[in-house]
């Protein structure tokens, strides 16, 4: 498959998934996550093609929504290890 192809139907495959989560990225179920956002992550910013202005937004509502659990899941790991911490003591 030649890379216009590719490029082709994994920005269909971004239009889809942005339409189904109604275009401005709101709906948390919808977002993109793990490969397949790093998949698509890679892809926007080596893409000659132009994104429209609903699939950039799913895009980065599911960055954002990446990054809040990333956070989230960090500030959980740093409140057990000072659990622990305070056992110990």
């Amino acid at each position: 498959m030649d890379r216009r192809r590719r490029a082709d139907l994994r920005q269909q495959r971004l239009l889809s998934a942005s339409a189904r989560s109604g275009g401005g990225g709101e709906e948390r179920s919808y977002l993109l996550s793990g490969s397949r956002l790093a998949q698509f992550e890679d892809w926007a910013t080596a893409t000659r093609v132009a994104l429209t202005p609903d699939e950039r937004r799913h895009l980065e509502a599911s960055l954002n929504e990446h990054q809040r659990q990333r956070r989230g899941a960090a500030r959980r790991g740093l409140f057990s290890l000072s659990r622990l911490a305070s056992r110990s003591s």
